[in-house]
């Protein structure tokens, strides 16, 4: 990640494997990001790849229905290639089509448009 115009900062957590990467939305989008995550050589080989998923807090999402509500509103977006639902941590996950540069503030406005608050993790 180092040397992606934008990134801030990349932090690892090595017991869930993932990581959290802080990037300014001014420079690179989260689904430019993505596709730049996706194109890392990964460290085990050609065949595997990295993924690039975006989560939203989404405090509604644990009550009935409204998961299923805010991944039909997140897959009417034009970019979005596939839209998972964390009712547990209160979060969606988001995954990019390889080409566009849809932002934050047009998925969050999605669930808006649908009555569902969301925001960036802090």
């Amino acid at each position: 990640m180092k040397g992606i115009k934008g990134v801030r900062s990349v932090k690892v957590d090595w017991t869930s494997k993932n990581a959290r990467v802080e990037f300014d939305q001014k420079e690179v989008t989260p689904q430019q990001l993505a596709a730049q995550i996706a194109a890392t050589p990964h460290m085990m080989g050609g065949n595997m790849r990295y993924a690039g998923w975006l989560a939203l807090k989404t405090p509604g999402v644990d009550g009935a229905g409204v998961g299923d509500k805010a991944k039909a509103a997140l897959m009417g977006v034009k970019s979005v290639a596939a839209v998972t639902v964390y009712p547990q941590q209160a979060s969606v996950g988001v995954a990019f089509k390889s080409e566009g540069k849809v932002t934050t503030d047009q998925l969050i406005a999605a669930l808006k448009d649908a009555g569902i608050e969301a925001s960036l993790f802090p």
